[in-house]
Order: structure tokens, then C-alpha cells, then sequence
């Protein structure tokens, strides 16, 4: 697993692979990994690398308990949103493509997704930079994932409890910046 770990933390950097091995290690029927904390269907938690901390969320989808969101900010206020499948999704990825976000308080939203080989579609953080925000108050939503033929796969993901699994993310990356 850490050879893999390492040509995908290549391609996409270190928080999504960080928080790629959080999933790994949260849905592992062993013991949980050192430092990994739980609320509700969240697993969190952080890390330090060359003085930047961290912080990594992730929770299963309803619909796959192989599917899961991963969120993750760094001190230097970098945002990765991605859905990863433990293993591989059983459907071809295109290498860009566009999710469809559906949740309560937002309009149907259209978002770009690159896939990192075929068990990550990491989504764009500047958007994903302002709708976060309101997707972390809602009570779940749902992503759509195309095939390359077109053919979309819907995981939806409960977002409440996550008080203490946010936290640190949400002042970090999730606070209004001019900037963004």
C-alpha cells in the first residue's frame, strides 16, 4: 500500500495522499491508525510535514462503504476535496469531467473533477472553496461521477455530525477570503 500511496501522492501532493491513506485506514477492518479520531461517520486527523499541519477529514458514502469524501487544508491554506474509492471505481474515469453537486440550499451545481488513475476524482478547490462552506451546514449531498460514455454514478454523503472533524478545516480553508 505504500508504494501505491507514493505514486499517487506524485501526482495529486501530499494532503490528498495523506487523507487517501486516512480512508484506507478508516475502513480497514484491523485496528484504527494512531491519531485517527471518529464523530459520527467521520474519520479525522493531522498531521505536521516541514512546519505545515495538516488536517484531514474523510466519511463514507451511503451508496459504497468503498467510496469515500476526503477533505483536507493545510496551515498554508491549500483545500483538497476529492472522492476516492478504496480500491478502484468500476466504471471507466475520463481524465476531466464534470460532477454534478446537488444539495439542499444550492442550485444543481456543475463542477470539474480530474481523476488521479482510476480510484480519485479530486475537484476543483477554487469552487469547492465556496460552496464547502455551505455543504458542511447541510445534512448530506450527493455527487455525480460520469463514465467516460456519460453514464453517471450518484454517492451521496452525510455531512452531520462534524462539528470537531471540520473544525480546523473550516477556519482554515472554509473562511472567507478575499483572495478566493
Amino acid at each position: 500500500m505504500i508504494h501505491r500511496l507514493t505514486r499517487v501522492g506524485a501526482a495529486i501532493g501530499p494532503i490528498a495522499a495523506a487523507a487517501i491513506a486516512i480512508a484506507w485506514s478508516a475502513c480497514a477492518v484491523a485496528a484504527p491508525a494512531e491519531g485517527l479520531r471518529n464523530q459520527g461517520r467521520w474519520t479525522y486527523t493531522q498531521r505536521s510535514t516541514r512546519n505545515v499541519i495538516e488536517y484531514m477529514a474523510t466519511t463514507p458514502s451511503a451508496q459504497d462503504a468503498d467510496t469515500w469524501l476526503l477533505v483536507a487544508c493545510s496551515t498554508d491554506e491549500q483545500l483538497t476535496v476529492a472522492v476516492v474509492h478504496t480500491g478502484a471505481f468500476r466504471f471507466p474515469l475520463a481524465p476531466v469531467s464534470q460532477l454534478k453537486l446537488q444539495a439542499a440550499g444550492l442550485p444543481n451545481l456543475a463542477m470539474t473533477g480530474k481523476s488521479v488513475e482510476a480510484k480519485q476524482v479530486v475537484i476543483d478547490p477554487r469552487r469547492m472553496r465556496h460552496v464547502m462552506p455551505v455543504l458542511i451546514e447541510t445534512d448530506e449531498f450527493a455527487l455525480s461521477i460520469p463514465e467516460q460514455n456519460g453514464t453517471l454514478h450518484e454517492y451521496t454523503f452525510m455531512m452531520q455530525p462534524n462539528d470537531r472533524a471540520l473544525a480546523p478545516l473550516r477556519s482554515l480553508c472554509l473562511a472567507s477570503r478575499s483572495d478566493a
